[in-house]
Formats: structure tokens, sequence, C-alpha cells
């Protein structure tokens, strides 16, 4: 009798864990197919995404932003947008488009999810860029079309607030070229490198850096730019600096010719004074220092 009611009782528990775990077994296949369904939406979302935003981009926002700028001929295709970086290339600037004032190969931007809900980005780099100046009736100009139109409105320029709507850790422009031409000629080509880190969050503090190599000479400018003092510390450095190597340049403008060779250390303070006028701009140097001897002569080409 007793060993009866011990049997009764296994068999009871027995029975119980099995539906227990049954139950338990069909609850976890629910949740397991529930993310399984939850994280293909989500795949296909992203992938869409990755896919169609860059050419939806191109059709509506480039236009628009062109239009916006008042950029004669600008071009631009967005490669790749991920949750870490942007690529884009064919820039151009300038009309007609084979001959543009301004064309870049690469446009690459780093930022995190983080960094995109704090409205920064951590880096924007141009590479391969090409600028197309043109020298016409004692006048530099871009090359491709009017740029009249590319300026900010008077009330816009009035307001003080910050340049971008966003902050940016790092701006680069890496194996660009400057190319002046006069009549079909080419005058000069100076390749250079340029980068600026802002010194403030509110984006009105840079350091600039400078650097151009005409004919392998290397001229390094580096200047503190504080927009909100309206003042500009400027230094200048060149090491082995030899004039003789625009002698071809110079001719155009003068009939002297410098010769010599020196290391030019120089710095300048310069005030600026930017007005809601378009075109209306006012600079000063209150200072300027030359560091080091310049032991040039001067004489006459023949």
């Amino acid at each position: 009798m007793i060993a009866d009611k011990f049997r009764y009782v296994f068999n009871a528990l027995k029975s119980g864990k099995r539906r227990v775990s049954s139950t338990l077994r069909g609850k976890i296949f629910r949740r397991l197919i529930f993310a399984l369904s939850f994280l293909s939406v989500l795949f296909a979302v992203f992938s869409s995404l990755y896919i169609y935003l860059p050419a939806y981009i191109n059709s509506k926002w480039v236009p628009l932003l062109a239009e916006k700028l008042g950029l004669p001929g600008f071009s631009c295709e967005i490669r790749r947008i991920s949750f870490s970086g942007l690529d884009a290339g064919g820039i151009k600037i300038g009309l007609p488009e084979s001959s543009p004032a301004l064309s870049v190969q690469s446009l690459q931007s780093d930022y995190s999810i983080a960094e995109l809900y704090r409205k920064h980005i951590r880096r924007i780099a141009f590479s391969g860029a090409e600028i197309y100046c043109i020298f016409k009736d004692g006048k530099l100009r871009f090359r491709g079309g009017d740029f009249s139109r590319f300026r900010s409105s008077p009330q816009t320029a009035a307001v003080q607030s910050p340049i971008l709507p966003f902050s940016v850790g790092k701006f680069e422009i890496r194996n660009a070229v400057v190319i002046c031409e006069r009549e079909g000629e080419k005058l000069f080509r100076i390749p250079l490198d340029l980068e600026i880190v802002p010194e403030s969050s509110d984006m009105n503090r840079f350091v600039c850096t400078l650097k151009i190599y005409p004919r392998g000479e290397e001229i390094v400018f580096t200047a503190r730019p504080d927009l909100n003092q309206k003042k500009i510390n400027l230094n200048i450095a060149a090491a082995e600096f030899s004039p003789e190597r625009f002698s071809d340049f110079l001719k155009s403008f003068s009939k002297n010719l410098l010769t010599g060779q020196s290391d030019i250390k120089a710095g300048a303070d310069i005030s600026f004074d930017l007005s809601s006028e378009p075109g209306n701009f006012s600079l000063s140097i209150s200072s300027l220092s030359v560091n080091s001897e310049i032991p040039f002569r001067i004489s006459d080409i023949r």
C-alpha cells in the first residue's frame, strides 16, 4: 500500500516536470523565433539603407545642395555610408565638367553613432584635390564658372553662431595641387597639404598647418586664427629656400632675379574684420618679424 502511494507521487512529479519542461521549451522556441525574425528585418532594413541611401542622396540631396550654395557644375558621388564613416568621390565644381575649377578624388569622414548623437565628426579628409586658377587682366580667379553666387546671406553672416552645425576633430587635405594658368599656358603647379585642428569646442579657434611644395621647396605656414578676437597668429618657415628655382615665373613680372639660399623664419600678428556685406573684408598686420637673415642678391635678367 505504501509502496503504491510513493509510486503514485513519483509518477505525478515526473509528469509535472515533463509538463514544465515542455512549456519552458515552447517559450524559449517562441522567443528564439521572435529574435531571429527581428534580426532578419533589421538586417533587411540596414542592407536596403546601405545600398539605396547613397543613390537617394546622389539623386536628391546633392542637386539641392548645389542649388542652395550656388555652386556651378557641382557634382558628387556618395559611394558608401555606414555607422562608422562615409566615403565619396568624383567631386567637381565648375563648368564645363571637363575643365572644372575644383576636382576631388576622395572624401572620407570618420565617426561613430555616439559621436553623431553629440553632433561630432572625428575626421574629414580630402585626397587628390586639384584646384585650377586663371591669371587674366591682372587678376587671379577660379576657372570654370561664375562663383559670385557662392556666398552667405547678410542675415546669416550677421548671426553669431558656430561655423558648422557640428564639430570636427580634424580636417585634412592630402595630395592636393594648385594649378595656375594664363592664356592656356600653365604658370605654376604647387602641391600642398593642409591640416586644421580646432582648439575650442565652439569651432572658433583653430591650428592650421599648410605645407606647400613649389619646385621641390617646402614652405610651412602655421596659423592660429581666433574668430572671436578676429586675430590670426601666423608663422612661416622654409629650410634652404632658393628663389632661383622660380626665375621663369618671376621674369613675367620683373626683370630682376633673386639668387642665394637661406633658412627663412617669419611671424606676424594679423587682425581682420568680416562684414555682413558680401565681398567686404579688411585686413591689417599689427606686427611682423623675420627671425633669420635673407642673403639674397638681386641681378638683372638678360
